[in-house]
């Protein structure tokens, strides 16, 4: 990555900071509300750090393993949070800035689709539709409650460690990728999206080059992750998981 490069993504990333802090920065003076009290506030055990382990064999609701919810890294965010300070404040910055950092990596992986010899995958998009993208996904109302929400950080870290793995598989980077993936899962269940859209991206290009079977080895490598989640998912949450 060139110089020209790093300064440009230093660039977005404090525009993205600024508009995120802009646009929901009025929640910052805001308490905990609603399940902000009841999965946050009101446990005791998110207020040491030396609990975080026991996130990983428990569910995400103390002794309802019938919800069948499996968040460990998403609780262990909340107790850094903690551990820091108790006032809602510190949760929401954490919020806006887990947005904004989503917002530069839609621009990063964007920016992998720009034009380029012989690829069908990268070969649709332009660096205009690279900021045009980020800048629709920064301001989607849809954003309005994950951010918002101190319970909404489920959410952001999920699409985080999503994004973020599909921009380490575009780079062929496939076992970090595998592993930031078992992050995404363990922050929200519905992670698992990311099979799917990389399935889809390997199609296309098994499709252009013909090799179709250098493709199936590389999506082994997500196989591992998926088998550790749901190995952890049962072990905690039994016949619910």
């Amino acid at each position: 990555i060139s110089i020209r490069q790093k300064k440009e993504i230093v660039w977005v990333l404090l525009v993205c900071i600024i508009l995120s802090f802009f646009l929901f920065g009025n929640v910052i003076k805001g308490g905990f509300v609603g399940d902000d009290n009841t999965i946050v506030n009101g446990r005791a055990d998110l207020r040491s750090l030396n609990n975080i382990p026991s996130f990983f064999t428990s569910s995400a609701y103390p002794g309802q393993a019938w919800v069948g919810l499996y968040r460990p890294l998403t609780l262990s965010s909340y107790a850094l949070n903690f551990a820091f300070s108790e006032r809602p404040a510190g949760f929401h910055i954490l919020n806006i800035l887990l947005h904004a950092l989503n917002v530069v990596l839609v621009f990063l992986i964007t920016c992998k689709f720009i034009p380029a010899p012989k690829s069908l995958v990268r070969g649709f998009a332009s660096k205009k539709i690279a900021y045009l993208s980020s800048l629709i996904f920064l301001f989607l109302p849809i954003h309005t409650e994950a951010v918002s929400s101190i319970v909404g950080r489920s959410e952001l870290l999920s699409i985080f460690f999503v994004l973020l793995a599909l921009l380490l598989f575009l780079e062929n980077k496939h076992v970090l990728a595998s592993f930031v993936f078992l992050c995404a899962l363990l922050s929200k269940e519905f992670a698992v999206v990311f099979l799917p859209l990389i399935g889809l991206l390997m199609l296309i290009e098994a499709v252009e080059t013909k090799r179709f079977r250098q493709y199936v080895k590389t999506g082994l490598y997500y196989l591992p992750p998926l088998a550790i989640y749901f190995l952890l998912r049962y072990l905690t949450l039994g016949k619910y998981a």
